[in-house]
């Protein structure tokens, strides 16, 4: 499995971030193989579902045949961590069938939504700082200019701060 589209998760002490393939418990890393992590995650994003062993087996090892018994070493491992942090019947087996993960999950949100919404107040922040060291005029704008829509297209990313930045390039260009 190359690349997790799954959000982070939460369960009893665990964290569980299938972007990076990171465990953590009580906010401190643990460290397992990563076919384990990954292992979690498929369980995780099915919570309370039986995974067959196929299912499981196909998308962690998608191009190649692999024996079980590396499946079965994984979820081992993994309920050797969830046992040692107060999880231990989080892991249920279904003979011949496959495997349940038991423990409520919650989603938590996404970590890259949150690095954006970052970016656009520093990119806010630093429009405002440029704009008043250079003593800027900021007059009303008018939205039928072609340059103040132009501007306010180009920095509608940047939140609150396009239309101050459109009003801004407009009136300086009209000082010119």
């Amino acid at each position: 499995m190359s690349e997790f589209r799954h959000p982070p998760y939460r369960f009893g002490p665990f964290e569980l971030d299938a972007g990076s393939l990171t465990l953590r418990a009580r906010g401190r890393a643990v460290d397992l193989p990563r076919k384990s992590v990954e292992t979690l995650t498929v369980l995780v994003a099915r919570s309370g579902q039986v995974v067959s062993k196929a299912e499981l087996m196909e998308a962690l090892w998608p191009d190649g045949f692999v024996e079980e018994a590396n499946l079965t070493q994984h979820v081992y491992v993994l309920r050797r961590v969830l046992r040692a942090h107060g999880m231990p019947d989080a892991i249920e087996t279904h003979p011949r069938r496959g495997y349940c993960f038991r423990p409520p999950t919650s989603v938590l949100p996404s970590q890259r939504g949150l690095a954006w919404r970052g970016l656009r107040s520093a990119v806010a922040a630093a429009v405002l700082i440029v704009a008043v060291s250079a003593d800027a005029v900021v007059a009303p704008c008018n939205a039928n200019d072609p340059q103040v829509a132009q501007t306010y297209a180009l920095g509608k990313y940047f939140g609150t701060c396009a239309r101050w930045t459109a009003c801004r390039v407009a009136s300086a260009t009209s000082a010119r």
